[in-house]
């Protein structure tokens, strides 16, 4: 019963074989090359009860140890079945294991290959035994030569163990050398992707660099145009250097009409390009495109020559399905007024049929009252008739008689008697001819006001005769060939009573030689109406002058004429600058909008002034009184320093990130400080300034710049390049086209401050560069208003430094500019009229002679006694004429180096010309110092002396001359009254071109203070 009682150990003694088959058998893959050849499970220090009995049914499933004590390091060919294992295990002998293979069948059993067959020896297929070679011969030679089942399951184990072991290391050897292979494949696949990416990125960079070679030679070659004056075309290139100029003398306006509504000005500008060759295009400026009825019409300024060629191409050509028509107006300014196309030399007569006057006598005083009353102003026999009471020449009246004025000729006084109810009539006047009889006998009598006067007689046109019939008025037109021969035949008829026509007056108009109009809104003319009123009271009742205002519901016509074309000229530029308004030189983006223009259109409520901005310009113009500009002004300057402080966000591309992240943001922050400027990457990247007009016009131009400029590497940013203006290193570079790196804030500063050299060049290799730069890049760090400013500024300078090539106008607040003729040349036609006062004036010798020659005018106006009183008054003033412009310079301090507005560097003891480098050596050469402190006594008033020395510098020489010349002759009045005139010409234009510099000035400093508050303070010293 004890023996039962443990159905395990019932179990084992049924299936011995099994179990120590099952106990024998090494299926776990062991990597501990001790555990595995002593049959230890790894990691297991407590030997298996069951393995060591030979029935554990978990294999190598089990977790304790299936090894005998001290047998764990033991090779495994050692573990050879004992003598006794026949004995122990008495059923695993040889012959009773033949015995059982012989019943088994011959297909293999796949469980026992794969080492985990549960059925042991009782199982249906065969188990393959491994046969030992003759070399590893047993210990025992009683042991059959074919090793029994277990132990031969243990060897098999082992060589299995032992070729997963191989394998796994062979495997795992290949994903070794698979994954290094991918490694590095990958790593190679990287590099020459990082290979690509900075081939490409060296590709992008050269080619971004040869665009932007390329965009700085094109930039160099960009040219502007700008109309300084109003009608003067000038161009100017790199530096703001002046390459071209179209003088106001030489320029006229063509108004194209009949232009489609869709078509812009740069879409007209280049049509107009295309119609013309060669320097033609510099000669010519589209100025206004604007809305005329249902097409548009445009303005362009152009050279005489250019402008005629122009017509003759375009005229009834075909541009965007539309038929264009020019048209060719004398005067060049743009805005002015223009030439009037009527006729005027033509003479135009107006009279009435002769009419009759009676007297007619009534019975009582209130019976003729009331006939009065009742017929006076109405039409009575076809005509209409004016009945008034009888008065003589004392104005003593006769109440019942009535005088009826305005009847046909050809009605009895029978008729009037009947008709007025009257007790008599009298006859005072009645005769005359019909309207057909008059015409010829005008005609007769004008043709011999011809004869008598030595006249050519006018041309008369039938078809040109109008009659109102309800007025009983003719009107008939003479055509002269001369303005001066209407005005003879004019004055002739003017006055006179001619019996024909009843003793009546003949009505006489005739136009106005010279003839202007300009149209102005009606809203400009009410902001202005005390100054066009006041205009209009100073030249009423002249005799040659005359000035009409009229004025419609949206618009008022200003005409101008007379026959005095001097006169008529001065009237036409007063006129003209007053209504072109005054610009008040400033400027903000708003202004453009609904939200601005409401704002300036309410100033009109405020300050009484108009004030409208100019878009095409980048200004405003105001209009009204002095004191009411003044306030709009003052209105302004505060709106755009409120306007200053507000916050703006403008959106950045991806593309641009970059540039402002490396370069654009610090140069925000330096120019407009830190707290004005903000960069947000997160999500849409954008960029927040406050700063006013010169910050958005700052902010468009770096975005503009970071789609074009190569970004510098962080070894350029960091190499020590020093910038030309302050000498430092450089901080935001900006490249020039030379090749010169600049700071922005510098660049900046550099051109918005005071600039006086022209052209403006770089200031590289210490001041040795000597490139323009490119107009492109200086539009970058100026406003619209700042840059023509600037344009501005270099052409005024240009005309003072070369006084031998342009000269203003000699007529007051008269701008144009004529081009001066070569004093050497025999050409006589030299006379140039003004299009804008139509002042006659010699290019030659500067002076109005009509109807002379500069020599014939020299001789008549005695020149050499001229010159003798100018070196006297010289002598006396202590003035000398600069050799190269001949205008009047003094010395008043410092050394005999003396510097003229035209440019010329004087030697002021010689009077010699030379360059500014060698006229300090000249002068230590040649006159032993340079002039400051010659002879002074020590221990003296120095300002005294130095007064004394001005005077005394080489005048003894002049006096010399003086006493060597002849005693002056006398005089005439004529010709001191003619200088007079001619110095007080002078005086006025020089104190109208010394205004138009302060105005300059003013405009200058407004905009660098305004600039100053906008930066804060942050100022780079320009040295």
């Amino acid at each position: 019963m004890s023996v039962n009682s443990d159905p395990t150990r019932t179990r084992r003694r049924r299936n011995p074989e099994r179990a120590t088959e099952h106990g024998h058998v090494q299926r776990a893959l062991v990597t501990d090359s001790s555990a595995v050849d002593a049959g230890v499970r790894p990691g297991s220090e407590k030997t298996c009860p069951f393995f060591a009995r030979g029935h554990c049914r978990y294999g190598d499933h089990c977790k304790q140890r299936h090894a005998a004590p001290g047998t764990i390091g033991v090779p495994l060919d050692q573990l050879v079945p004992p003598n006794n294992l026949e004995s122990q295990h008495p059923a695993a002998s040889p012959s009773t294991m033949n015995d059982h293979r012989t019943h088994l069948r011959s297909k293999p059993c796949f469980a026992w290959r794969k080492g985990s067959c549960s059925r042991g020896d009782q199982c249906r297929f065969a188990h393959d035994t491994i046969e030992l070679t003759g070399t590893e011969s047993l210990p025992h030679s009683s042991v059959d030569t074919s090793i029994s089942l277990p132990q031969g399951r243990v060897v098999q184990q082992k060589i299995e163990n032992e070729a997963r072991a191989h394998e796994r290391v062979r495997k795992a050897e290949q994903d070794r050398q698979r994954k290094d292979e991918q490694i590095r494949l990958r790593e190679a696949a990287a590099e020459r992707k990082k290979a690509e990416r900075a081939e490409e990125e060296a590709r992008a960079l050269e080619q971004r660099k040869l665009d932007q070679q390329e965009r700085h030679r094109l930039d160099a070659l960009f040219t502007i145009q700008r109309v300084p004056f109003g009608s003067t075309i000038v161009t100017f290139g790199a530096g703001a250097q002046i390459e071209s100029t179209v003088a106001g003398f030489e320029t006229c306006r063509v108004t194209i009409k009949n232009i489609p509504s869709g078509v812009q000005m740069n879409q007209l500008s280049s049509f107009l390009n295309e119609a013309v060759t060669g320097n033609a295009k510099q000669k010519l400026h589209l100025v206004s495109l604007k809305r005329w009825d249902q097409a548009q019409e445009g303005v362009v300024l152009a050279e005489v020559d250019v402008a005629k060629d122009l017509i003759r191409r375009l005229d009834g050509a075909i541009f965007k399905e539309q038929s264009l028509k020019l048209h060719l107006q004398e005067s060049g300014k743009a805005g002015g007024m223009h030439l009037r196309t009527r006729d005027t030399f033509s003479l135009k007569i107006t009279w009435r049929d002769p009419s009759a006057r009676c007297i007619v006598t009534y019975l009582s005083e209130s019976y003729a009252d009331e006939e009065r009353r009742r017929f006076d102003g109405t039409v009575v026999f076809g005509r209409k008739v004016k009945i008034e009471v009888i008065t003589d020449r004392y104005k003593r009246s006769t109440p019942n008689q009535l005088l009826i004025s305005g009847l046909p000729c050809e009605v009895t006084d029978e008729d009037v008697r009947t008709f007025f109810d009257g007790r008599a009539v009298r006859r005072i006047s009645g005769q005359g001819l019909s309207a057909y009889d008059a015409r010829l006998q005008l005609t007769v009598h004008i043709r011999h006001c011809c004869y008598i006067r030595s006249i050519t007689p006018p041309h008369f046109d039938e078809s040109q005769i109008q009659t109102n019939t309800a007025a009983h008025e003719h009107t008939i037109s003479l055509w002269f060939d001369k303005w001066d021969s209407a005005k003879q035949i004019h004055d002739l008829l003017s006055g006179q009573k001619f019996h024909w026509l009843g003793n009546a007056f003949l009505r006489l108009w005739l136009p106005d030689p010279i003839q202007y109009e300009i149209t102005i809104p009606f809203n400009q003319y009410q902001a202005q109406h005390p100054r066009w009123k006041s205009l209009l009271n100073d030249n009423r009742g002249k005799k040659d002058l005359r000035m009409r205002i009229n004025g419609k519901i949206d618009r008022v016509f200003v005409q101008v004429g007379g026959n005095d074309a001097k006169a008529v000229g001065m009237l036409k530029v007063r006129i003209e600058n007053l209504a072109a308004g005054e610009k008040l030189g400033v400027w903000h983006r708003s202004f453009d909008t609904n939200f601005g223009r409401s704002f300036l259109r309410d100033l009109r409520q405020v300050t009484k002034a108009l004030v409208i901005p100019d878009r095409r310009l980048k200004t405003v113009k105001a209009y009204g009184d002095p004191a009411a500009i003044e306030k709009a002004r003052e209105a302004i300057d505060e709106e755009i320093v409120r306007l200053a402080g507000l916050e703006y966000t403008v959106a950045l591309k991806r593309e641009s990130v970059r540039f402002f992240v490396q370069q654009g943001i610090a140069y925000l922050k330096e120019r407009f400080g830190e707290e004005n400027v903000t960069l947000s990457i997160s999500g849409l990247p954008r960029v927040t300034i406050r700063g006013g007009e010169d910050a958005r016009h700052a902010l468009y131009s770096l975005i503009e710049q970071s789609r074009t400029q190569v970004v510098l590497s962080g070894i350029n940013r960091g190499s020590s390049l020093s910038c030309p203006i302050c000498l430092d290193d450089v901080s935001v570079p900006v490249q020039l086209g030379c090749g010169h790196q600049y700071c922005s804030a510098c660049l900046h500063h550099f051109f918005a401050a005071d600039v006086k050299n022209f052209p403006i060049v770089c200031l590289g290799d210490e001041l040795r560069c000597g490139q323009p730069i490119a107009l492109p890049t200086i539009q970058q760090f100026l406003t619209e208003p700042q840059f023509n400013a600037l344009l501005e500024s270099a052409f005024l300078q240009y005309v003072e430094r070369n006084p031998e090539l342009f000269k203003y106008c000699p007529t007051p607040a008269c701008e144009q500019l004529y081009r001066c003729a070569d004093p050497f040349s025999h050409n006589s036609n030299a006379n140039a009229c003004c299009p804008s006062c139509l002042c006659e004036i010699c290019t030659r010798c500067h002076e109005n002679h009509e109807g002379m020659t500069c020599d014939e005018r020299r001789a008549r106006n005695d020149q050499e006694n001229n010159e003798e009183l100018n070196a006297q008054w010289a002598e006396k003033t202590g003035v000398k004429r600069c050799p190269k412009c001949s205008l009047w310079i003094e010395k008043t301090e410092g050394c005999n180096h003396i510097s003229c507005r035209c440019g010329a560097h004087i030697c002021w003891r010689c009077m010699g010309i030379f360059e500014s480098t060698a006229i300090y050596e000249h002068m230590n050469t040649a006159h032993g110092g340079i002039g400051q402190g010659d002879g002074l006594i020590q221990n003296v008033d120095y300002d005294a002396q130095a007064r004394e020395l001005n005077i005394w510098n080489d005048f003894a020489a002049a006096r010399r001359f003086a006493q060597a010349l002849p005693r002056p002759v006398p005089i005439p009045q004529w010709q001191m009254d003619y200088r007079e005139e001619l110095r007080r010409r002078e005086d006025l234009r020089r104190q109208q071109q010394e205004q138009r510099m302060r105005d300059l000035e003013a405009t200058r400093e407004a905009t660098q203070r305004e600039a100053r508050q906008e930066e804060g303070g942050n100022w780079c010293m320009i040295m």
